[in-house]
């Protein structure tokens, strides 16, 4: 689920993002579910609803379409295919606006509508500093109220087993207690914790080097 929602962020602010007025501006048939109070990627605000619908897909876009292009103040309503995913966006001064859905199955379409605000983008700091060696590719930052969680994805070009390493020699350095080091089906698996903070990280092969996808949750009460 969060490799499939880092994905899905990826889309939305790959070819759009978004307007105050977005949410007044998505159909009334649509029960939109909040993912996460307060998002950034890569340290830029994100506000993020998941819905499921049995409204046709092609139905949903052109009332989405027409709903956008009534505004007077917004760009053209661009259209475009990103894997499995159909994606609406549109520009709105600094803020943009995204809509994208994709089959579900059982006769139902799935999607994602996001609003962003690039102007108002910080530098992420990430909770554990990488090790030489680990370059960054994405940082999902998520906040509610009980905990903050930061999801990093980085590429290293040593192996797994060497990666996974260092990586827990930088974690016991930092204070931090290593509950869990073992091989999985795809790779390798480790798992530490500090305090109210929890780290989770899963390691996979990578053409001769690895992609982590780490996880660092602190809780406000523990």
């Amino acid at each position: 689920m969060k490799n499939h929602l880092l994905r899905c962020c990826f889309c939305l602010l790959l070819c759009c993002s978004s307007a105050r007025a977005g949410w007044l501006d998505s159909p009334d048939s649509l029960q939109l579910q909040s993912v996460g109070s307060e998002m950034r990627l890569n340290g830029i605000p994100m506000n993020i609803r998941y819905f499921i619908t049995a409204q046709p897909a092609e139905q949903l876009l052109k009332q989405f379409q027409n709903a956008w292009e009534r505004n007077p103040g917004g760009a053209n309503v661009k259209r475009s295919a990103l894997g499995t995913w159909t994606v609406l966006n549109q520009g709105l001064g600094d803020e943009h606006r995204s809509v994208q859905v994709r089959n579900a199955g059982d006769g139902q379409i799935e999607g994602y509508l996001a609003l962003t605000s690039p102007q108002r983008m910080r530098e992420p700091v990430l909770q554990l500093r990488l090790p030489a060696g680990l370059q960054t590719l994405s940082v999902l930052e998520s906040t509610d109220p009980e905990m903050q969680s930061q999801q990093v994805t980085a590429v290293s070009k040593r192996s797994v087993d060497a990666t996974a390493s260092v990586l827990e020699n930088t974690l016991r350095a930092n204070g931090w207690k290593v509950q869990e080091r073992r091989k999985t089906a795809t790779g390798t698996r480790l798992a530490a914790d500090k305090g109210n903070q929890d780290f989770d990280a899963a390691l996979t092969p990578d053409e001769g080097g690895a992609v982590v996808m780490m996880n660092t949750v602190t809780m406000s009460k523990r």
